[in-house]
């Protein structure tokens, strides 16, 4: 549902979730209020948090009024000066490359070794 969306956009709709969610935690206490208010014995009504966490539903009401700030033709020109910026640097590529399988607990991975083993020559100690 987020795709194409920027950090500062899935910024925005986090922050409308936790204000729909403390809107419902203020709505609920005033009602466990008039409900004590009119009990006979207000110590029966549990006292407890109403809304103690996010739920799936202040983020899918956070998404009716969601947008992208960045548009599809903002991309493609961001893409294409990263891959002029790639190209004039000699790099081979601009996309971003996978994370390896991971390797066994414990286990390092097969290319820290090489990293380690070019290491003199960086630094000269050979």
């Amino acid at each position: 549902k987020t795709n194409g969306f920027s950090g500062a956009d899935i910024a925005e709709i986090c922050n409308r979730a936790v204000k729909f969610a403390i809107k419902e935690s203020i709505t609920k206490e005033i009602e466990l209020k008039k409900a004590r208010a009119e009990a006979e014995d207000p110590s029966t009504i549990e006292d407890s948090d109403p809304v103690p966490y996010l739920l799936p539903a202040h983020f899918e009401a956070s998404m009716a009024y969601a947008r992208r700030s960045v548009s599809d033709a903002d991309i493609n020109k961001y893409e294409m000066f990263a891959d002029t910026l790639v190209r004039s640097r000699g790099m081979a590529t601009s996309k971003m490359p996978t994370l390896a399988e991971p390797s066994p607990a414990g286990a390092p991975a097969a290319d820290a070794a090489a990293d380690v083993e070019g290491d003199e020559e960086l630094y000269g100690d050979d």
